[in-house]
């Protein structure tokens, strides 16, 4: 049997990468942001964004604001088709690279309350839950659970 190898680069976004972005965000979120929203990305001093490639196509992406020691995931997603690949792992591997090379105390991010396949990827790389957004996701209305790493 022939075995297959998926060679996935990360690299940081570049605005040719804004429209795969985009198309990624709507078939992934209820209330995604807007092509405009990540082309201001570029310019933010404090965002670190990244996106995944196979084969000069990107398939994943993940967003971190980096304010004043703290890390806030914004997203990630990657597309249905290359889900179970271990690329959300890649992304996230490069970004706890960046937290500690940048010293923040920690990262946070927010989570659907019912999204376990997510809560369980993050408890993964050390998240835990430390408390709840009360109805913070809209279509449909969810809490939210706050999940945080420290360092």
């Amino acid at each position: 049997m022939k075995e297959v190898v998926f060679v996935v680069e990360i690299e940081i976004m570049k605005e040719c990468h804004i429209e795969e972005i985009s198309k990624i965000e709507l078939k992934t979120f209820s209330s995604p942001w807007s092509k405009g929203a990540f082309e201001t990305e570029l310019s933010n001093k404090n965002s670190y964004f990244i996106v995944a490639k196979e084969d000069e196509r990107v398939v994943g992406y993940m967003g971190l604001y980096n304010i004043v020691g703290e890390g806030y995931i914004t997203n990630i997603a990657v597309l249905k088709k290359y889900r179970g690949r271990h690329i959300g792992s890649k992304l996230m591997e490069k970004v706890l690279i960046f937290a500690k090379s940048n010293n923040l105390d920690f990262i946070s991010l927010e989570v659907r309350a019912s999204n376990e396949i997510a809560i369980k990827f993050y408890e993964k790389y050390k998240f835990r839950k430390e408390g709840i957004r009360k109805n913070f996701y809209i279509l449909p209305k969810e809490d939210g659970f706050i999940m945080t790493r420290r360092f």
